[in-house]
């Protein structure tokens, strides 16, 4: 069912009830009030016909004449009949009276209640009546009420009611059509949006009400996905150069050797180089692979205990045995007594990667090919480590760019590799919900600082 028919719909359903209400209410209302009339004019007359009836009998000097109850069938339509307080019918207007009720002397006299009753179409008072001579007497009035006026009533309010009933329907779909009018514009503007035409955006002639703040919200979308897609196409295309430069150079030594015999030095050579190359695209794409599935919340939630100090052993030998010319100097020495201290909560693979290309690239821009790694656990605060090199630092324009992917500074380029391994560690950083601080030392080289929380931030979906 579509918004505007449903809108509609518990639009009419909503105005019908309060409808129903306020016309049985206005029923309710005029049928009492028109009876109440109707009583009251029963009344006037019982008290004009005891007046002159009585007054007429007690100035005859005969006694009063009492009226033989009548059985007839049928209601009579007008009628005055006057009872003395022993319930005798001293006279009716129309000859004839009925049964006295011996209940109406209860409520008219002790509990001072006129009787009104309604049966069917025939409607009867019984009030008490004093005359001038002191005689206490009790008058019943009754009359054939015609239905009609009510029945009328009654009509033209069914009438009403389903006359507004169509009224409000067609006012409701209406409404709901030009509400729902800048929704189904904005609908269309999103279709006219396709991924090579990511500068368009949706207008609003309002933006402080909900479909102004939907507009906003949508815009804002666009703005996230062309980003996402001017990355993957950025992505792309760092991924394809930095792939092929290696490949290239293997294809190149490889037409090179087969043009002619070779020694055997020579072939090995050419292995070794072609090792060395297929060596950096393996790593490439592990790399790739990591981030990859990192960016996409493929990897376990950050959970299981690591202990920090055996982690930076196992990278540094790691690093030792894969680079023999690299040192990674490491200062354990203020560790504390509790070693509880040094567990955090973290996904042991991911982390061995981050430190490792922290501890990798120092080395690497290092004169001296030398890192040094400091752990660090205050009594109280976060347990921390800082990898420091003292290579040329980087510049304050390059600062914002260094955890790009595929980024490399102006001395990196003298330098093998892909520009992927800080993008990396940010990444696996901000899945554990580790802060990763970069400062430039003034005497030259960088530092990054891993401030492990004590209760890490799971991984955001």
């Amino acid at each position: 069912m579509q918004i505007r028919t449903r809108i509609t719909l518990q639009f009419v359903t909503l105005v019908a009830a309060i409808f129903l209400v306020a016309l049985a209410y206005i029923y309710v209302e005029a049928r009492k009030h028109i009876l109440s009339e109707y009583a009251g004019m029963l009344r006037s007359k019982a008290n004009l016909t005891a007046a002159t009836a009585i007054a007429q009998m007690e100035r005859d000097t005969m006694p009063l004449r009492t009226v033989p109850v009548s059985h007839q069938e049928g209601p009579v339509r007008e009628n005055v009949t006057i009872y003395d307080q022993a319930g005798r019918a001293l006279f009716s207007f129309y000859g004839h009276a009925e049964s006295f009720q011996p209940e109406w002397p209860v409520k008219i006299w002790d509990k001072g209640e006129d009787v009104c009753v309604f049966e069917g179409e025939q409607m009867y008072v019984v009030l008490p009546f004093t005359s001038l001579a002191g005689q206490r007497y009790i008058v019943k009035a009754e009359a054939f009420y015609d239905r009609r006026e009510l029945r009328q009533l009654m009509s033209n309010l069914v009438l009403l009611y389903l006359g507004m009933l169509i009224l409000v329907a067609l006012s409701g779909w209406l409404f709901a059509g030009r509400a729902l009018a800048p929704i189904n514009q904005v609908m269309d503007a999103l279709n006219r949006i396709h991924p090579g035409d990511m500068d368009r955006r949706l207008q609003s002639p309002n933006e402080k009400d909900e479909i102004g703040r939907m507009v906003t919200a949508f815009n804002d979308l666009l703005d996230r996905i062309r980003q996402v897609l001017k990355a993957q196409k950025a992505f792309l295309a760092q991924v394809s150069h930095e792939l092929k430069n290696p490949f290239t150079i293997i294809t190149t030594q490889t037409d090179i050797a087969l043009q002619q015999e070779r020694s055997v030095p020579e072939y090995k050579a050419l292995l070794k180089s072609i090792q060395q190359d297929v060596r950096e695209v393996n790593i490439i794409t592990d790399h790739l692979m990591q981030l990859a599935r990192i960016q996409a919340g493929e990897n376990p939630k950050a959970s299981a205990p690591v202990r920090v100090d055996e982690l930076l052993w196992q990278v540094s030998d790691q690093l030792s045995k894969l680079n023999p010319d690299y040192r990674v100097r490491l200062d354990l020495d203020d560790l504390p007594v509790d070693e509880n201290r040094l567990v955090v909560a973290g996904h042991e693979p991911l982390l061995r990667v981050a430190l490792h290309n922290l501890m990798e690239n120092g080395c690497k821009f290092s004169p001296d090919k030398t890192v040094t790694v400091r752990l660090e656990v205050p009594d109280k605060g976060d347990l921390c480590v800082t990898v420091t090199d003292n290579g040329p630092g980087i510049s304050e324009e390059e600062h914002a760019h260094v955890f790009e992917p595929f980024y490399r500074t102006k001395d990196a380029v003298e330098h093998q590799g892909s520009g992927i391994g800080l993008s990396l560690v940010k990444s696996i950083a901000a899945f554990h919900g580790i802060p990763l601080r970069m400062e430039r030392l003034e005497s030259g080289g960088t530092r990054f600082v891993l401030c492990f929380p004590q209760h890490p931030l799971p991984h955001p979906h």
